[in-house]
């Protein structure tokens, strides 16, 4: 049995219990018992409710654990330094020559960018060894000039979990954005 296989069973015994859950929330709006019946019956529906907000997220971190399994996962992050001259528009992630990210911003998430915010960019399986990973920024550089910069690293994949970060930082000299890569084992 595949991951992908035990992926989409659970995501289907979500899809049951919740529609389980819509129809004893339905049942319960169409009951015309006493109010002690509808009062017990309410209970029941929150409490179902509950039990369903509880499988949810044991359902993700189990799916997480299967997915992403320590010995394999690497995440990749991207962090802005809250001084940082670099406005993003949009970063590409690829791994090995494989584009896995093409991400764009809000407006929001650049507000986020400029406090200093840390964003997920990928999570993922790679074998142990060596990889490459080339992270294209587009975006706005001072006097909001277009800039596009590419990032790029070989690291070492080990046996557990392997987290990089790729931090936009202003560099005091140049006041051009500069790019550091920290890598975590």
């Amino acid at each position: 049995m595949t991951l992908q296989n035990i992926s989409k069973q659970m995501r289907g015994f979500f899809h049951n219990t919740s529609l389980l859950l819509i129809l004893i929330i339905i049942g319960n709006q169409n009951i015309t018992a006493a109010d002690t019946e509808q009062t017990i019956l309410q209970g029941q529906v929150e409490k179902a409710q509950k039990d369903l907000l509880e499988i949810n997220r044991d359902l993700k971190i189990l799916e997480e654990q299967l997915l992403f399994p320590s010995e394999t996962q690497v995440a990749v992050f991207l962090s802005s330094s809250p001084k940082n001259t670099f406005s993003l528009d949009s970063v590409k992630l690829s791994i090995n020559d494989k584009q896995r990210v093409h991400y764009l911003y809000t407006e929001r998430e650049l507000d986020a960018f400029s406090r200093g915010a840390t964003q997920k960019l990928f999570t993922g399986n790679l074998a142990r060894g060596k990889h490459q990973l080339l992270i294209v920024l587009i975006g706005r550089g001072p006097q909001g000039r277009p800039y596009r910069k590419a990032a790029e690293l070989e690291f070492e994949k080990k046996t557990g979990a392997t987290y990089v970060e790729l931090n936009i930082a202003a560099n005091a000299k140049t006041k051009q954005p500069s790019f550091q890569f920290k890598v975590w084992q």
